[in-house]
C-alpha cells in the first residue's frame, strides 16, 4: 500500500511539496516540488502551499493549494501517482480590494469527486467575500502517444 500527502513547506521552492511514502514506511519519494512565488505578486504558474489532502481517484492525484497560481489566490492541481505530468486544473483568480472575486480563494480543505466534477471549499473571495464551495470539472487525461509509424513514401502516423 501506498500512503501520498503534502507539506506546506520545504523543497528547493521552499512552497512544499507532494510524496508518497510505502506503508511500511520505505520507498520516500518527492512526486512534485512547488515553485516560490514571486516576492511582489504572490504568483506562480502551479500554485504554493498545499495543505489539504490529497485525492486519489485511478492513478491520479487531486490537491489544492492555498497560496500561489496566476491570481495569489491558490490552486486545483492534478498528478499522476509515479509522478507524471503536473498539471494546474484550475487557478483562482485575485482578490479585488473588497475581497470579492468569483470563484473564492485559499482552498484548504480536500477535495471530493462526484462524477466528472472535483468539489472543495475556499475559506475567502466569492461575490460575499466569506469564502465559496466551488466545483471544477475533472480534465480528460492528457493524451499519451504509444506507437509512431514512419512509412517508406516519408509519412509519420502516430
Amino acid at each position: 500500500d501506498t500512503l501520498y500527502g503534502t507539506t506546506c513547506a520545504g523543497g528547493p521552492g521552499g512552497r512544499g511539496t507532494v510524496f508518497s511514502l510505502q506503508a511500511n514506511g520505505s520507498g520516500f519519494m518527492v512526486l512534485h516540488y512547488f515553485n516560490a512565488v514571486n516576492s511582489a505578486t504572490g504568483t506562480n504558474v502551479a500554485g504554493a502551499s498545499p495543505v489539504a489532502s490529497l485525492l486519489l481517484s485511478s492513478n491520479q492525484l487531486f490537491g489544492t493549494t492555498s497560496a500561489g497560481g496566476a491570481g495569489a489566490a491558490g490552486t486545483v492541481f492534478c498528478l499522476a501517482t509515479n509522478g507524471g505530468p503536473f498539471y494546474v486544473i484550475h487557478s483562482f483568480t485575485a482578490l479585488a480590494s473588497n475581497g470579492t472575486n468569483a470563484y473564492g480563494a485559499f482552498p484548504v480543505a480536500p477535495l471530493l469527486r462526484v462524477g466528472d466534477s472535483l468539489f472543495g471549499t475556499a475559506f475567502s473571495g466569492g461575490p460575499g467575500a466569506a469564502g465559496t464551495v466551488f466545483n471544477v470539472p475533472v480534465p480528460a487525461p492528457p493524451a499519451v502517444i504509444t506507437n509512431v509509424v514512419h512509412h517508406p513514401d516519408g509519412t509519420v502516423m502516430l
